[in-house]
C-alpha cells in the first residue's frame, strides 16, 4: 500500500512542528546568581510543573521519531536513489529527523527546567534556615561558601 502526502500535508505538518516551543525556556525562571539573604521572595520558578511537559512531550515526539524510522527502514530497501523512493519513503525519513530534533530540544529544555527549579527550591530553603537561625544557611546566602549547607535530617 502506498501512501501520499500531498504539498499542503506537508506545510501543515511542517508549521505544527515549527510551532511547538518548549516550556520549561520561556516560562522558568532561574534564580538570581548572588542569592538574596531576606525573606523577600527570589522571583524564581520552583514548580517542576513545566519540565514534567517537556519530558512527556520529549517522550512522544521521540516514540514518534523512532516509529517513523522504522517505518523508513521496512519500506526503503529498494531505494537507491531519489528518483526511486516515493512520497511516503521520503517523509517517514523527514518525520523521523523532525521528530528526533524536536525531542532533542525537548528533552534539553526539560533538563534546563528540573537545574533550574532545583536550584531555586534550594534557594528558598536556604533562606528559611538563614531566617530560623542556621549561620551556615546565612553565610552561603551572603556568598560564604560555594555550598548549601545540609537541611534538616540530611547527614
Amino acid at each position: 500500500m502506498r501512501c501520499a502526502i500531498r504539498g499542503g500535508g506537508v506545510t501543515v505538518l511542517a508549521a505544527a512542528l515549527l510551532s511547538c516551543t518548549s516550556c520549561s525556556w520561556i516560562l522558568v525562571k532561574q534564580p538570581p546568581l548572588v542569592p538574596i539573604a531576606s525573606p523577600l521572595p527570589t522571583g524564581c520558578t520552583s514548580s517542576v510543573a513545566a519540565p514534567v511537559v517537556d519530558t512527556n512531550i520529549a517522550a512522544l515526539f521521540g516514540a514518534l521519531g523512532i516509529v517513523s524510522f522504522g517505518a523508513f527502514l521496512g519500506v526503503s530497501p529498494g531505494c537507491h536513489s531519489l528518483q526511486d523512493c516515493d512520497t511516503a519513503v521520503l517523509a517517514s525519513a523527514g518525520i523521523a529527523a523532525a521528530s528526533m530534533a524536536l525531542a532533542t530540544t525537548y528533552g534539553l529544555s526539560a533538563a534546563y527546567g528540573f537545574s533550574s527549579t532545583e536550584s531555586c527550591r534550594d534557594l528558598r530553603e536556604a533562606q528559611v534556615s538563614c531566617l530560623t537561625g542556621v549561620e551556615a544557611a546565612c553565610r552561603f546566602l551572603k556568598g560564604g561558601t560555594g555550598e548549601l549547607p545540609p537541611g534538616p535530617g540530611e547527614p
